[in-house]
């Protein structure tokens, strides 16, 4: 008797928990129901904040490779450094020839390893700031992405600082100062500055990657259906825009990876939108001020999406006028008042000003200062 009252003890509790998931369930999906009816959209169709994400994982795959590989070099350095110096110390207790040749050898392989052990221990300091950055980019960006409706203040492009100070300038005039390891959101009518340092923005859901040199500003302007739109207020800026099949692979996979995190991602997103997303452009624009108007003398540079993707410099010179170099792929310069834009193709540069552009020519060298 005893056992039937605890089986059907059990029963009665299993019954109870049923009835508890369907209720639970019940609410769950009134809620989801509700929201739909009231037009709320989840945060995951915007499809930055999911690109950065999986850019950001990217980034932190490639630094945990190399934080390892150099921390074995390291460990390599010091083991070299370590047998140097104690054939230093043996060779120094004898007097002969050999030992003489033996020390210089040694001193040689001391001078060589520590060398080494330096720069490999400044770069992994790089790529445990790299890790950081990333590591907390993932975080804010999944908060973002589960949080709610999209907002019109929703960021656009994610900023970081590479080496020295760069701050995000905000419409009130409040400024964010921005770490190697620390992300910030760029949102429209925020400005990036830099001074003696250097920052790195991902855009376009992470497809456009580009760097703003030192003494440089760059304008958040607004993002379309067919553009994200920036302007370059001085300084020089060099750009990567990815391939747009090897972007979209990497956008669906990441869909795959994180099936479980994003939940129901895949029913947000039809071919169609990510189609359109991915072959959105990245304008640079540049503006002069002739009386009251400021727009009808817009100079727009934009990067032509391409099978191979896009490599570029642009350098806005203190009297204005502006140089682009193409390293890779091609991009489109459009002129007010000119009916047919001006293509420049990879190997050539191209000069202009408020006046109009020059021919685009060929260029011998180019200096490649993001690689320092």
């Amino acid at each position: 008797m005893r056992q039937v009252a605890e089986e059907r003890t059990l029963t009665a509790g299993r019954r109870a928990a049923c009835l508890l998931v369907v209720l639970l369930a019940a609410i769950f999906m009134g809620i989801l129901m509700s929201s739909a009816a009231d037009g709320f959209v989840p945060q995951q169709r915007n499809p930055f904040l999911l690109g950065a994400y999986f850019k950001a994982r990217q980034v932190k795959e490639a630094a945990e490779k190399a934080i390892a590989e150099l921390e074995a070099e390291i460990r390599r350095n010091r083991a070299v450094a370590d047998r140097s110096r104690k054939l230093m110390e043996l060779a120094a207790q004898r007097t002969d020839d050999n030992a003489r040749r033996a020390e210089q050898i040694a001193a040689q392989a001391l001078r060589v390893a520590e060398e080494s052990l330096a720069r490999n221990e400044r770069t992994l300091a790089e790529w445990r700031g790299r890790k950081s950055w990333a590591e907390k980019s993932m975080a804010e960006l999944m908060r973002l992405i589960k949080e709610g409706p999209i907002s019109q203040s929703s960021p656009i492009s994610l900023a970081s600082s590479l080496s020295g100070r760069a701050q995000i300038i905000k419409p009130d005039g409040s400024s964010i100062d921005l770490g190697s390891d620390s992300p910030g959101f760029l949102s429209p009518g925020h400005i990036i500055k830099t001074s003696e340092g250097k920052a790195e923005l991902q855009s376009l859901g992470g497809r456009a990657t580009t760097q703003l040199d030192r003494d440089s500003e760059l304008a958040v302007m607004d993002e379309t259906g067919e553009a994200q739109n920036f302007e370059l207020v001085r300084g020089r800026l060099h750009g990567v825009v990815d391939k747009v099949d090897s972007f979209l692979s990497c956008l669906k996979q990441g869909f795959e990876d994180y099936r479980e995190d994003l939940g129901t991602i895949k029913d947000y997103f039809s071919d169609d939108e990510l189609n359109a997303e991915v072959n959105k452009r990245l304008n640079i624009w540049f503006r002069w001020a002739k009386g009251d108007i400021i727009r009808a003398e817009s100079i727009k540079v934009t990067a032509v999406l391409g099978i191979r993707g896009t490599e570029y410099l642009i350098q806005r010179h203190p009297e204005n006028s502006v140089e682009v170099w193409v390293l890779d792929g091609e991009v489109e310069l459009t002129f007010p008042g000119n009916a047919e834009s001006i293509i420049v193709k990879a190997g050539y540069k191209c000069s202009f000003n408020e006046n109009g552009p020059s021919a685009p020519v060929l260029y011998d060298t180019v200096e490649k200062w993001w690689e320092k």
